[in-house]
């Protein structure tokens, strides 16, 4: 069936479906957000933001209110007779700040969306049994054919700030190279705990322990523990099928993460303990020289090294998120320059063979100065992988546009001991551009994104293992609005 003459026919029945099924106010409400095209505060942490009081007015008044939406529309295209997969969201929401009143303040947001239009999101493909992997994560992954209940309490805190040091309590966003909103989709993951900051001059410490979660892609909170296996859990080492998800124990995960950044270096550690399943410590460091107001090099280096902890999650190694005794580590580098307002580099990263890499899906995407958009390293060991980026900065930083090629080597996607979801290796070409319009039409911003990922083993993949992950097309096109 053509796609795109369905695509046209769909999204008009649905719109009228859509109009029919929801109440008057939520119909007038999509159509404004609609045609405000979205906004682009999904991706604030207005944790950091601080409101001072004006006296002329009362309390609650003297807040800031901020109003969001956002319109995504995606696609992906598989090759030959597989099945292809698009999907058109629209959603907004409310968030609020209050000022600061004896060094406390308290926040809050919440986000709605429906879906306008979806091709085959559902349906599994009929030659290979293959499942949607992308346009899914728009809505609520655990309930597919929830069409306008997408709904959910986002951020939740309370603040205390005091000099340079701060302690946030509840709901809040949090961003770290793994535990993040990894927040490309309609809403970013958002997390439930204790953190705390200090920032002075150069330095700043960060810590926190979190104990729920709302994964991207969903609307329900979860305890960490029930969060792992929301999203596809892949195999055991042995090749049997991951059973953790529902099985998995733990209190919770400890962050502890350090900065340190000077004119010419830059400095990043972190630590992550998961209580009862893993060890995982990173770092980075980064070299800048300038020749000239224009001119920049600069060249970069980062590591991990992860191992299981107590049971791995469970003590039966079928039932564990992490495999007994299993341990492994990672580096990357990257080299390049700044030329006015052109930004080249070349980067690498290697992932050794002694064991795979895992971190909950869940919670984030790893953040390697390799990795290119729509795709990951997290469940594979014995990987090495390259890219190089084209990064230009046009209309006074308004147009900012990015050229990424790279090729990514993993084992034998039936090598499960080191390749978790079967990942064939691939080479991959992104192309991305986002524009911020200035006034009048500041806050709108326009983002694009058009992926190909082909395949790099060197012989014809099977259908199966092709499907959503080499051969195909993938685009994005979101519409931003914020004020």
């Amino acid at each position: 069936m053509n796609f795109r003459a369905e695509q046209e026919r769909s999204c008009s029945a649905l719109f009228s479906l859509t109009s029919q099924s929801i109440s008057a106010m939520k119909t007038l409400s999509v159509l404004f957000f609609t045609m405000l095209f979205s906004s682009n505060l999904w991706a604030q942490d207005i944790r950091h933001e601080v409101v001072k009081r004006d006296s002329t007015s009362g309390f609650f008044e003297s807040g800031h209110f901020h109003f969001h939406s956002r319109t995504y529309l995606m696609g992906t295209y598989n090759r030959d007779e597989l099945s292809d997969y698009g999907a058109w969201a629209v959603g907004a929401g409310l968030g609020y700040v209050s000022p600061e009143w004896k060094h406390f303040s308290f926040g809050f947001s919440g986000f709605f969306i429906f879906k306008l239009w979806e091709h085959n999101l559902n349906k599994r493909d009929p030659s290979t049994g293959g499942t949607n992997r992308y346009e899914i994560a728009l809505f609520d992954m655990e309930d597919p054919e929830n069409n306008t209940d997408l709904d959910r309490l986002e951020e939740l805190f309370i603040k205390y700030r005091r000099g340079p040091w701060s302690l946030i309590a509840g709901r809040q966003h949090i961003e770290t190279p793994f535990l993040n909103g990894q927040d490309n989709r309609m809403r970013p993951n958002i997390f439930s705990g204790l953190w705390t900051e200090w920032e002075e001059d150069n330095f700043k410490w960060e810590a926190g322990w979190l104990n729920s979660v709302t994964p991207r892609g969903t609307v329900n909170w979860f305890d960490l523990e029930e969060s792992m296996g929301v999203y596809s859990f892949g195999r055991n080492v042995d090749g049997s099928a991951s059973q953790y998800k529902g099985n998995t124990s733990t209190a919770g995960i400890f962050i502890l993460g350090g900065h340190y950044e000077r004119p010419s270096w830059k400095f990043h550690t972190y630590h992550y303990y998961t209580e009862n399943i893993f060890h995982l410590s990173y770092g980075d460091a980064m070299y800048q020289y300038s020749k000239g107001e224009e001119s920049k090099w600069f060249i970069g280096t980062q590591w991990l090294y992860q191992q299981q902890v107590q049971e791995g999650g469970h003590p039966d190694p079928q039932k564990s998120y992490i495999q007994r005794n299993e341990s492994t580590w990672g580096s990357g580098a990257t080299v390049g320059s700044r030329q006015g307002h052109h930004t080249w580099s070349y980067n690498m990263l290697y992932l050794h063979d002694s064991g795979r890499f895992v971190f909950p899906r869940e919670w984030g995407r790893e953040k390697f100065w390799v990795s290119l958009p729509r795709e990951r390293f997290e469940g594979a060991g014995g990987v090495f992988a390259q890219s190089i980026k084209w990064e230009v900065d046009w209309f006074g930083e308004s147009l900012h546009s990015m050229l990424g090629a790279g090729w990514v080597m993993h084992p034998d996607p039936q090598q499960s001991a080191l390749n978790k979801y079967g990942q064939p290796s691939f080479y991959h070409i992104a192309a991305q551009m986002d524009y911020d319009f200035s006034f009048p039409l500041a806050g709108l911003k326009f983002s694009g994104l058009l992926v190909y990922k082909g395949n790099a083993e060197g012989h014809p993949i099977p259908d199966p293992i092709a499907i959503n992950r080499v051969d195909l097309w993938h685009y994005s096109v979101v519409i931003d609005y914020v004020f």
